[in-house]
Formats: C-alpha cells, sequence, structure tokens
C-alpha cells in the first residue's frame, strides 16, 4: 500500500481529499501546524503529526522529509 502525506488537514479541502484518496487504497499521513486533539480530519488518517509552520522553512522542511522517512512515503 502507497502512502501519501496530506499537509493542512484542518483546511476546508482536507476533508474530501483524505476520503478519496483512502477510497482509492492508499495509506493518509496528516500533517498540520496545529495538535490533533483540535482537528476533526485527525481521527481519519493513518497517522498525524504536528508540524511547525511552512514560513519557518529550515524547521518544515526537517520536519516534513523526517515524517516522509519515518511513514516510507516516496517523493
Amino acid at each position: 500500500m502507497e502512502t501519501v502525506i496530506v499537509t493542512a488537514i484542518g483546511s476546508f479541502a482536507a476533508d474530501i481529499v483524505i476520503k478519496r484518496l483512502k477510497e482509492n487504497g492508499y495509506r493518509v499521513i496528516g500533517c498540520d501546524i496545529y495538535p490533533g486533539e483540535w482537528l476533526a480530519d485527525a481521527g481519519n488518517v493513518d497517522m498525524f503529526y504536528q508540524v511547525p509552520l511552512a514560513t519557518d522553512r529550515g524547521y518544515y522542511v526537517e520536519a516534513m522529509v523526517s515524517v516522509c522517512k519515518r511513514e516510507r512515503a516516496k517523493a
């Protein structure tokens, strides 16, 4: 099963994106700047990670690369 990362799962469109990916057989990893407890869709993904703001480039890129490696998501 392929793994995909969906960022900003607190956004309006995240719900349908997550649903469609799961319907198509993907393992879905969700990320957002807010804690999972604050996000309804955090319960709809296979794993959730809180990540830094994208404007904090160095920290954001480091966090996303780490999530990709940990979850074996392909680029």
